[in-house]
This record gives C-alpha cells, structure tokens and sequence, in this order.
C-alpha cells in the first residue's frame, strides 16, 4: 500500500469484497495513489489498493483487460445459456485458447470500436477501466456473445449450424431454463418476433 498514515478525522470506507475498512482516498489529487473505487457502479474496493484480504478473492478491482474469471463462468457465459455456452466452450478448447486469450481478444475488438457491451457507450468502458469483478463480469459476458457471433460457422460443429434459429433470439427466456430448447434453436441471433 502507499504510505499513508490516517489523521484523527480521516474518512474511511469498506471494501465491498472483504468487508475491511481503508482510508478514503477516492477524491485524492495524488495520482500515484492506487484506484479504490469501480469506474462503472462506484462502489469501493481494495485490491488495487492494497490487495484484497478475502481468501477466494478474484481480484475485486482491477482494470477490464486483467480481471481473472474464474473457468466456472463458462457454463453459462452466453445469455445464461448452457448449450451455446458449451459450444463456445467447446471452439476454444479446439483452438488452444483460454479465457483470457478471449478476454484480450474482445478487448482489442471494444477498444477498435468493433465490439459494444452494455455499460461501454454510458460509462466509456475500454480494456483499460478499472472495473469491479461484477461490472467486469456482466461486460464480459456481453463480449461473449459478440465473439460467439462472429465465430466462423466452418469452425463449429454441424449440429450447432444447422439449427434454425428461435423467433425471440438471445433475448429468448426459455433459452435459460430449458436445456432441450436451448439445444434445440439457435440463440446466437436477433430476435425475430416482437
């Protein structure tokens, strides 16, 4: 952490990870004092600060292009969808690519303008943000999708190509609940009906 030792009338807030409390220095003039708060929901974090102390922390802060998400997130990294999610799963173990290949990937594609997830146009998000896992998180999730898109369908198996696609598209509820229906359309699409 950087030097600094708390007067008698030092505001402090709590991590929202930990739970410990840090001296708040989110409004400091200093710009060599470490980010403490989300660019995007504003809350505060110490990771950046002075790292987090919470066993199964995976980095609460940190900036968009270096967050670590955990593999578990793929089950259902695409709309909450398991089967596309699995497809997407599948692509990038048949390539040799990790999580963070994809990461930098879509990184590369939201800085060029290329790729739009939900909070990049309100909150200017780009791989340099400094984001909590959550807003990370959600943001990625919508990058996803966009890299699921644009996989070229000669890279995915026949079985995923050849299914027609379902009338509400990745805006469908059932896709979420319902596995066989999920298998059973395409729900890498827009919606069709309104």
């Amino acid at each position: 952490p950087p030097p600094y030792t708390c007067t008698s009338g030092t505001n402090h807030v709590l991590c929202m990870c930990c739970l410990q409390p840090m001296p708040d220095r989110r409004h400091d003039s200093d710009l060599s004092i470490p980010p403490q708060m989300c660019d995007i929901c504003g809350r505060a974090y110490c990771h950046m600060y002075w790292g987090c102390r919470k066993l199964d922390c995976n980095g609460c802060l940190g900036l968009f292009k270096d967050m670590d998400f955990a593999e578990s997130c793929l089950s259902i990294l695409i709309n909450e969808n398991l089967y596309e999610s699995r497809v997407l799963k599948d692509y990038l173990q048949s390539k040799s690519l990790t999580l963070r290949d994809m990461l930098q990937a879509c990184c590369t594609k939201l800085d060029a303008g290329e790729y739009a997830c939900s909070d990049s146009r309100t909150h200017r998000l780009s791989s340099t943000s400094r984001t909590c896992y959550k807003c990370a998180l959600k943001n990625f999730k919508d990058l996803a999708y966009l890299y699921r898109r644009d996989i070229p369908p000669d890279d995915l198996p026949t079985e995923v190509t050849r299914r027609s696609d379902c009338y509400w598209g990745k805006n469908c509820r059932t896709q979420k609940n319902k596995p066989p229906h999920a298998e059973r359309f395409n729900h890498i699409c827009e919606q069709l009906r309104h």
